[in-house]
């Protein structure tokens, strides 16, 4: 039984870590776990002080449980690095496709890495979608994902969500930042920038056949030209 006990801990102190880290970690999170080894006959001065601390700082309830943590051989890191939050964030997408977490909940932690990493990673993206939203009411159209429209917001976000943990599997998001569905050639391209004749203006085209008509590959559309285009390559392989 002491077993399947520190492995559900262990799960949870996981969760925790990243938590913190975001500073999206509370007190009562971590009292439960003391209330939970006493639930499961298990005890000792640290756990049942832990199980009380409702409403302690969390400095101090984490020290009793990292004090509780020892008893099992397990301890607490509180120096989480940006990859390791970038993949907390893949696990909070699977949990939202799940049906496991709420869609404010899984923003709210989104946020919370941008933040943190200044928005140094893939998941900057989702602070694009935020904007755009705002945008529909200020000036009536989106900036940077044209699909998105006042009506149909939660099935667009849902809809992001999905195609961008399917691409994550495949390519890093900002990888994509000069890549086009060109619709002249039907296929991925690279985007070039170029000169207008006579002119200093320059505008992005395909690189391969000097097209301005493409589907941006950092959009909804444009994620699953690329994740179906990656599928028939494989395929044919």
């Amino acid at each position: 039984m002491e077993n399947n006990v520190k492995e559900y801990i262990s799960q949870r102190n996981r969760i925790f870590e990243f938590k913190y880290s975001l500073g999206l970690l509370n007190t009562a999170e971590l009292v439960e776990i003391g209330i939970y080894l006493l639930e499961n006959n298990i005890q000792d001065d640290n756990i049942c002080i832990l199980a009380g601390l409702n409403n302690a700082f969390i400095d101090e309830v984490l020290k009793y449980y990292k004090n509780v943590l020892s008893r099992f051989e397990l301890t607490f890191n509180d120096n989480i690095d940006q990859k390791q939050l970038e993949e907390y964030g893949i696990l909070c997408i699977e949990e939202y496709l799940k049906g496991k977490m709420p869609q404010k909940e899984l923003a709210r932690i989104i946020d919370s890495i941008n933040s943190i990493t200044v928005f140094s990673t893939d998941f900057a993206t989702f602070d694009q979608i935020e904007d755009d939203r705002s945008l529909l009411n200020e000036i009536g159209h989106p900036v940077f994902n044209p699909e998105m429209t006042k009506s149909n917001y939660e099935s667009f976000f849902n809809d992001f969500i999905k195609t961008f943990y399917e691409l994550k599997r495949i390519v890093h998001y900002n990888d994509l930042e000069t890549t086009c569905y060109c619709q002249k050639c039907m296929k991925i391209q690279k985007l070039k920038l170029k000169n207008k004749i006579f002119s200093k203006i320059q505008y992005w085209a395909c690189s391969n056949c000097g097209s301005t008509e493409y589907t941006h590959c950092k959009t909804l559309n444009g994620m699953k030209y690329y994740i179906k285009e990656k599928r028939l390559t494989t395929a044919s392989t």
